[in-house]
Formats: structure tokens, C-alpha cells, sequence
């Protein structure tokens, strides 16, 4: 659904990850001007996957493109959330009902249907001229409107969600921990790839792991723009580069999965 924002459904049960419809424009985030939750984007999009049967809604990390709307979806399909603590203060800001917070750490296992998802700890990408953007937690509920910035990182999660028919794990932020995915196994990668350091070594470290997994990149698309309009590369995610790469390593295993597409995963 743009950005790292994914739904992944059995057609029993759905997981909805990383929502993000709001995307304000590039001079509103440059500038530090406060942003809020933009409720006719965040409906128009529920309406896209409103028949879907969300059981929750899972937040890789607290950054605004990936929190900001997160408790908002939550709300609409009636189902917990789950994110660090940062990603808790964020949906408590939110005015969401405590109960259905759930914070979540390295190792948790959530059972959702036929879908586990096991939480693993990860690191984002050197996405701001080398550095990681907007370091630190979220220590209080935070209030919109506030600058993109107040959206601190928290922790950073990847997921590795297993069902009976295939496996698939979300890597949305293009950071890695070396030997993350040591003794883990998946059919598919979904695969954040801006703000990436070296190619080569980031698909090494992360791709070769897990078995050499069909690859799906994710976050690459251009996420200032809204969701309806034509849907374009960011600025400086070098897609040509990650693909000539990509597809030298791991020859025949690059897919392309269009913002707003249903695929078939497994």
C-alpha cells in the first residue's frame, strides 16, 4: 500500500503492516511544520480494504510513515495494535483505548489465525545523508499536530510471518543486525530498500541468509506524493542500481508488486 505499508491475507484472517495514507507534502516534513493524521486519506484507503478481516495491525518501527496512521486503521477494523513502546505512546496520542496496545520485543511470537509472526529485532538504514533519522524513543503520548521529527525511531522490528501455505519475512527499513536471520528460513523477502547503504552487501547480509527468497522491494515509492497519484521512485533510491545488483546475485528472484496490487505470495 505504499511506503512499507503491506496487508497480507488467507482471506480468514489479515495483517495489516506499517499503514500509511497520510504522506504530507516534502516541504511540510523539511520545513518542521506540524502534521496531523489526515482522516479523509486514512478513509479512503480503509475503504480500498475494508473487507479485509484485519486481526491487527503491526508497527516495524515508530518513524511517522509507519506509526503515524497505524492506531487509526486499528480503530477502524476493531483489533489490537502491536509496536514498541515508542509506537504505544504514539497510539495513546491517538486517543486509541489502552487495551488494545500491545507492546512488543525481540522473540515475541503472535498468533493470529493460521498466521505466527515472531518479532525480530533489526536496525534502520542510513537513510539521512548516512545517518539515521530521528534517533530515540517516543517517551510520553504524543499529540498531533507536532513535526515529523517528534516521531522518534524507538525500536526497529522485522517480522517473519509463517503459515501452512508459505513463509514471507518484512524487512521494511533498509538496516540490518549481522546474523538476524541465521536459522531462519522464508519463501518470499519483502525487502525496504530506501535509504539503503551498499547494495551488494545489504543483500548479502540479509537475502542470502534466508534461504535466497523471492524478493519484493518495498518502501521505494515516493511518499510525499498522495496515494492516488501516479506512483514514482523516491528521490535517490537508485532502483536501477538495486535491480542490476539484485538480480546479478540472485538471478531470477526479483518481483515487482505495484502500490494497490493484490498478488498471490505463495
Amino acid at each position: 500500500m505504499g511506503t512499507a505499508g503491506m496487508l497480507l491475507s488467507d482471506g480468514c484472517d489479515a495483517l495489516l503492516i506499517d499503514p500509511f495514507a497520510t504522506r504530507p507534502g516534502l516541504h511540510k516534513v523539511v520545513l518542521g511544520l506540524p502534521v496531523s493524521p489526515d482522516a479523509a486519506a486514512i478513509s479512503r484507503l480503509f475503504a480500498s480494504i475494508k473487507h479485509e478481516p484485519v486481526r491487527a495491525v503491526l508497527v516495524t518501527h515508530s518513524h511517522y510513515d509507519h506509526s503515524m496512521d497505524a492506531p487509526f486503521f486499528a480503530v477502524l477494523f476493531r483489533c489490537p495494535l502491536y509496536g514498541s513502546e515508542s509506537t504505544a505512546n504514539v497510539a495513546r496520542g491517538s486517543g486509541m483505548e489502552g487495551d488494545l496496545i500491545r507492546t512488543i520485543s525481540h522473540g515475541n511470537k503472535l498468533r493470529f489465525g493460521l498466521f505466527q509472526v515472531t518479532i525480530i529485532e533489526s536496525v534502520h538504514g542510513p537513510a539521512l545523508f548516512g545517518r539515521i533519522p530521528y534517533p530515540g524513543d517516543i517517551k510520553l503520548p504524543l499529540v498531533p499536530p507536532v513535526p515529523v521529527s517528534k516521531y522518534r525511531l524507538g525500536s526497529t522490528f522485522s517480522l517473519l510471518v509463517e503459515h501452512p501455505r508459505g513463509s514471507a519475512v518484512v524487512h521494511a527499513s533498509a538496516g540490518f543486525r549481522e546474523g538476524m536471520f541465521d536459522n531462519i528460513k522464508a519463501d518470499v523477502l519483502l525487502l525496504g530498500i530506501g535509504g539503503r547503504g551498499d547494495t551488494e552487501r545489504y543483500l548479502d547480509a540479509v537475502v542470502r541468509p534466508l534461504g535466497k527468497p523471492v524478493i519484493i522491494p518495498i518502501h521505494w515509492d515516493h511518499f510525499f506524493i498522495p496515494l492516488e497519484w501516479p506512483f514514482r521512485p523516491l528521490i535517490g533510491v537508485r532502483m536501477d542500481e538495486f535491480h542490476r545488483t539484485a538480480e546479478r546475485l540472485f538471478p531470477g528472484k526479483i518481483r515487482t508488486l505495484t502500490p494497490l496490487e493484490e498478488k498471490k505470495l505463495f
